[in-house]
């Protein structure tokens, strides 16, 4: 099915100007298990003047650990061991420390976690939550966002490509998307108040042609993850939270598989978001964030000149930051 496509896959210079005029919610660090960014790398970019934002994986429920071994593929655990989350807060507190060569005596560098919402463990989530923020208020800190996210349906982790294979063999792929944006949903009411932003909300494109499905050749499987994509921005138009522009899509479906392996994706990459769906929020009033979802060196900021432009074109005015909490409108020049 033939869409617009504003984007542009060229390796160009990006435009430094128009990119870092938009805040960097979404950097993670070697401390989540599965990026390679020195924590001291990200600090010196934001005291070089970058507005960057560290958005860590949470440690997981223990409970919910339990019994995983059990599934009939390897478990990915995306997120912080519970026994090194002190050194990360720690760290938090004491990033200017860190960095040297720096004198700028400017605020912390602001850091969050992104929240995992596993159906049935809502209280053990948010009791994360506020073990962190605990921690960091009694050292004059405090968390400063929350990202949300739905990295499993059924206790199936959906970034392991064996998992959402068996996953598409048990029911089909019609029933995972609409399984996905429902437990979205439910995440942000179950949730509530612990959720500045949704990350990567239409993610499960990616991950669904990734273990095979050819979605995107698939006109009845497109209609259903646009359908179910819609039916989740009304949702959230009424809600307190932004939905995230993620520019790590607009790479990764080709970065993160062979090439014998293109023919699986046949449509462009997308920030996660396709730009039906951008204008769809944009008419229903969502508020967006815009994250790299930085894990290796290099990709901070990454495309951001590029939504700063499309953005623009749309009649966009302003992207929002979280401080504290709370959403800071941030004009594009």
């Amino acid at each position: 099915m033939a869409r617009e496509e504003p984007w542009n896959y060229s390796r160009q210079a990006p435009d430094i100007v128009k990119a870092r005029s938009i805040p960097d919610m979404h950097a993670h660090t070697r401390w989540c298990n599965h990026a390679h960014n020195n924590t001291e790398d990200i600090i010196a970019t934001f005291l070089s003047g970058v507005d960057c934002h560290i958005t860590e994986h949470a440690p997981l429920p223990s409970d919910f650990l339990k019994g995983r071994g059990k599934m009939p593929f390897a478990y990915d655990i995306r997120g912080m061991n519970r026994e090194e989350m002190g050194s990360w807060i720690r760290m938090c507190n004491m990033q200017k420390e860190q960095v040297e060569g720096f004198a700028r005596e400017a605020s912390s560098m602001p850091c969050g976690i992104e929240l995992d919402y596993l159906q049935g463990y809502a209280r053990d989530i948010k009791q994360v939550a506020d073990s962190i923020d605990s921690v960091l208020r009694k050292n004059g800190s405090r968390l400063n966002h929350i990202g949300l996210v739905v990295h499993n349906i059924s206790g199936v982790p959906l970034f392991n490509r064996h998992a959402m294979a068996y996953l598409l063999s048990e029911v089909s792929a019609h029933d995972v998307i609409r399984n996905y944006f429902e437990s979205q949903r439910r995440g942000i009411e179950e949730m509530e108040g612990y959720c500045d932003f949704m990350c990567h909300p239409g993610i499960i494109h990616y991950l669904i042609n990734r273990a095979g499905a050819k979605m995107m050749e698939d006109e009845h499987l497109s209609g259903t993850y646009i359908r179910a994509y819609k039916d989740f921005v009304d949702f959230t138009a009424s809600k307190d939270i932004c939905l995230e522009i993620n520019t790590s899509g607009l790479e990764r479906d080709f970065l993160h598989c062979p090439r014998e392996e293109w023919h699986l994706h046949p449509d462009r990459p997308h920030p996660h978001m396709p730009y039906e769906i951008l204008k769809y929020a944009i008419k229903r009033g969502v508020r967006f964030t815009v994250g790299s979802d930085w894990h290796n060196p290099g990709e901070g900021q990454r495309y951001f000149d590029q939504v700063h432009d499309v953005l623009k074109q749309l009649g966009v005015k302003e992207v929002y930051k979280i401080v504290n909490r709370e959403k800071v409108a941030v004009g594009i020049s």
